[in-house]
């Protein structure tokens, strides 16, 4: 589970706020029935004032695994009176729902809604993402202020002070200044002292101690025309270097101290002898006006930044793309697809049809994934299958080469029955594992070119063991040194132990992931967990491995960043429901020998005991009445995926 730091700010709600203009947000997280947990506030905003477009301060820390989803309700509301807390004492401006993935998996880990409150929508929210500190320390500063200029235009009025601190942020028009904290202010006083101001290391500078920070001292305003009073530029080292050589910021008229400046430590304050000589001193820098900055006192743990790995989330933030395969078992062993409670049976009920196992998967499992793939283009792949006779490992489903997103999926899947096939067999992974491994390094070394990224998942579904456990042991080996995850799920009530050595006991990195569906059937969310609670690790070492960093964030004007329309979620939907939303009839009818629910006017045809196709699975062929003109194209993995002996990674590394 990986902690990750959620921002929203808003434009353009004019239309559905009052004249106050005095706007916050409450963020509530969902219902998870997969891990128990019930809808609760996790916070409120401060209130923006006088603004109709607010960037709020205020963040939130949510729960981040790739298998999980986690969904949250933002919604807006404007401040009627300050003075009363309860919500139903000010006014709902309106809400959006969003997903925490979903935002992780768009450009630059941002999503834009449109704010909506009954049939009424205007303005947009934006809701950001990015991982919580690496650096886990977290800056304590303590300010007071002497003999501020007062900017108090009444007669006998003073100021009424407070500070921001603001971070270096990328913007696609250049490094901008992007509030990470904002002090209470203190009333009608140029003496001010404040409270504590906790902020994480990691918001401020991202860990780099010499990355350039800012603070500013504003006079506060109800009417929300905060009057400046001061601002200067300097870093965390900068204000340890301060420290050593007895120098200040000074801003004159007027001073601030610092009280206290500290590093604190998870669970405590870490403290350094500034005094060693490790910490070079350097100049600070000077601002433009009225104040002074000293230190008085300082602990800190290193003057250095700490080495940061990369990882998954530093990915994704970099536009890493993941590009899913699907393949799936059309051997004999699934059973007469005729048959009601063969795994491969299509429920012809056309209102509310009830999936088979392998379509539970799918509408488990592809959605995830689709969500960090921007094309959502998924090669969906069958094996085991005749075809003239000729048994193919390796075969195309659907009419494209490509399916369009989960949907896409399962109508590509469902369209396999209507093909001239022959259910046959044995179980062999080896053609599919070439193929998407082929495919894997082409993406990634086209996305190079680009300069960008890319990893593949190839999500296998299957009903039985492999027939060659050891020469598809060696493939995976040979293979492991490409940008690709096996993902296997065991559908039915096949002994799968051979599975769990594909597992275990492949050489080389560690690129596969067994999961029994039986033992999750109940419920999708747990399924998800399971298949892909590997794959994050399995990207960060592909990439360490070779040696290639994460890219930058990826910096999105306001004007490329997709508008959604907000869709409801149903907070009594049931986590084991594998249906998504929506009705879903089949492609096809496949009449059941043993029920009279063949389409009218059409003879129901007598099933044949089944052959044996190579001693191994049962050789089903499907009525020829059910046969369509065409078969499916057929991928010859000698063309797209060399044999294992002569197969080389492009990008210069044997697999």
């Amino acid at each position: 589970m990986t902690k990750v730091e959620l921002s929203l700010r808003a434009t353009n709600i004019k239309k559905v706020i009052s004249s106050r203009k005095c706007p916050f947000a409450v963020v509530t997280l969902l219902a998870s029935e997969s891990s128990g947990k019930e809808t609760r506030v996790l916070g409120r905003t401060e209130v923006a004032e006088k603004t109709s477009s607010p960037d709020w301060v205020k963040t939130f820390v949510l729960d981040y695994e790739i298998g999980q989803e986690q969904h949250f309700t933002v919604s807006i509301y404007d401040q009627k009176n300050e003075r009363d807390e309860n919500l139903q004492q000010q006014t709902e401006v309106g809400k959006c729902n969003f997903e925490v993935g979903a935002i992780l998996g768009s450009a630059g880990n941002i999503k834009a809604k449109t704010i909506k409150s009954g049939l009424k929508a205007g303005g947009l929210l934006y809701a950001s993402i990015d991982e919580c500190a690496s650096d886990k320390r977290t800056l304590s500063l303590e300010l007071r202020g002497m003999r501020l200029k007062n900017v108090e235009t009444t007669l006998f009025g003073k100021s009424d002070p407070f500070f921001e601190i603001s971070a270096m942020r990328p913007h696609t028009t250049g490094d901008t200044w992007d509030v990470v904290y904002k002090s209470d202010f203190i009333r009608n006083t140029v003496n001010p002292k404040w409270d504590e101001a906790l902020v994480s290391v990691d918001t401020i500078c991202r860990g780099d101690l010499d990355r350039p920070i800012k603070i500013s001292v504003f006079d506060y305003s109800k009417k929300g025309n905060y009057k400046p009073m001061g601002s200067f530029e300097t870093s965390i080292n900068g204000l340890i270097s301060s420290k050593n050589t007895g120098k200040s910021f000074e801003l004159r008229p007027g001073i601030i101290e610092v009280c206290n400046v500290k590093l604190l430590e998870f669970g405590g304050e870490s403290k350094l002898n500034i005094d060693s000589g490790v910490i070079q001193p350097q100049k600070p820098s000077y601002g433009h006006s009225g104040l002074e900055i000293g230190i008085d006192k300082l602990s800190m743990s290193s003057n250095k930044s700490p080495t940061k790995k990369p990882t998954f989330i530093d990915y994704l933030s970099g536009g890493c793309q993941l590009n899913l395969s699907v393949a799936i078992d059309f051997t004999g062993s699934n059973g007469d697809p005729r048959r009601s409670g063969t795994l491969h049976y299509i429920d012809p009920n056309p209102h509310n049809p009830a999936f088979n196992d392998y379509q539970k998967a799918i509408s488990a499992i592809v959605p995830i994934l689709e969500k960090y793939d921007s094309d959502k283009k998924i090669p969906v792949l069958g094996f085991g299958a005749k075809y003239g006779g000729v048994l193919q490992n390796c075969f195309q489903c659907g009419p494209n080469p490509e399916a369009f997103g989960t949907s896409g999926v399962l109508a590509a899947y469902n369209s396999v029955l209507k093909t001239s096939l022959t259910l046959s067999g044995p179980t062999s992974f080896i053609d599919i594992i070439r193929f998407a491994a082929t495919r894997a390094v082409q993406t990634q070394t086209s996305a190079m070119q680009a300069g960008k990224q890319a990893y593949s998942i190839l999500l296998i579904l299957t009903d039985g063991c492999v027939s060659d456990v050891h020469a598809t042991k060696q493939a995976i080996a040979q293979m492991s040194g490409s940008p690709l995850s096996i993902i296997i799920v065991g559908v039915g009530q096949a002994d799968f132990s051979g599975m769990e050595d594909l597992d275990d006991g492949c050489a080389g990195r560690d690129i596969v992931q067994f999961v029994p569906f039986n033992r999750y059937r109940d419920n999708k969310n747990s399924l998800t967990a399971a298949t892909l609670s590997e794959v994050p690790t399995q990207l960060v070492e592909y990439f360490s491995a070779n040696s290639i960093q994460a890219l930058e964030k990826e910096v999105v004007k306001d004007e490329d960043i997709k508008i959604e329309e907000d869709n409801e979620i149903d907070l009594k939907s049931n986590s084991g429901d594998f249906r998504l939303p929506g009705t879903y009839a089949p492609m096809m009818h496949v009449p059941d020998p043993g029920h009279s629910s063949a389409p009218p006017n059409t003879a129901t045809p007598s099933y044949q005991s089944p052959g044996y196709a190579q001693n191994l699975h049962v050789h089903q062929p499907i009525p020829p009445s059910y046969h369509a003109p065409q078969t499916a194209p057929t991928y010859h993995p000698q063309q797209m995926a060399p044999s294992p002996s002569h197969y080389q990674n492009p990008l210069g590394h044997g697999v």
